[in-house]
């Protein structure tokens, strides 16, 4: 009976084992070169050379388009190189080359969720992240509610984003909406006015990505709107946020 229970035992943590190697591994591949490696511009051997990473750079393959990958840096700089000379600089170890079919495809972005506070209550948000070349834009409808006050927006926001280490990121941007308040509400609108507003604002966030599917983070926005004299103008909101 000892003997099972041991071998029970045994196949539990090797499966725990497994589970967590998938929750927290990166579907991006890192790696530290063993040899220089050139980058080019674009996939093509057309394309010239951008950046010559010495022996000993740690980098991520975040893409693939046929033969080539697209490489980053620790710097989050980078291009494109051709498997057969990433796997020669030591970039690409044999026992994860199969993950290559995970790269692929290209980000169509990801869904975001924001709880979010200010002065007046709590709400929540959703939202679609679209990646560009420096940052991000994020398509966000938000509802809050607190007693009787009731505030929807629909808002576009531009973020351009930085990378700190290789899980962790600060960003920064502006952002245009367009908010519907009701009586109650004196967000932007005074009290016992039912008003819509366009808004503009500014927000700056820091961020965690555990693993490449799913980040987090907290971010402080500050909006302002042409109000009324009797109503606010401006308002200062944080959000805690979650994207996979």
């Amino acid at each position: 009976m000892r003997s099972l229970g041991n071998e029970a035992g045994r196949g539990i943590s090797h499966w725990l084992v497994m589970i967590g190697c998938l929750l927290f591994s990166s579907l991006s591949l890192s790696q530290q070169l063993t040899g220089a490696l050139s980058l080019r511009l674009g996939p093509g051997i057309g394309y010239p050379v951008s950046i010559e990473l010495p022996s000993g750079t740690y980098i991520d393959i975040t893409q693939r388009r046929n033969t080539w990958l697209l490489i980053r840096d620790e710097r989050d700089e980078g291009g494109w190189a051709k498997i057969a000379e990433v796997g020669e600089s030591g970039g690409l170890k044999e026992r994860l080359a199969w993950r290559l079919t995970e790269l692929k495809k290209e980000s169509n972005g990801e869904v975001v969720g924001r709880w979010f506070n200010f002065n007046q209550g709590y709400g929540l948000a959703l939202g679609w992240k679209l990646p560009s070349d420096y940052g991000h834009w994020l398509f966000e409808i938000e509802k809050a509610s607190d007693a009787q006050v009731e505030w929807h927006s629909l808002a576009s926001w531009y973020l351009s984003q930085h990378n700190i280490t290789a899980h962790s990121y600060y960003s920064a941007g502006m952002g245009l909406g367009v908010a519907q308040e009701n009586s109650k509400s004196q967000i932007f609108s005074e009290y016992g006015d039912a008003q819509q507003a366009v808004y503009g604002g500014i927000e700056l966030a820091l961020g965690l990505r555990p693993t490449k599917q799913v980040n987090t983070g907290l971010s402080v926005r500050y909006l302002f709107a042409a109000s009324s004299a009797d109503a606010d103008e401006t308002v200062l909101s944080w959000y805690w946020s979650f994207g996979i």
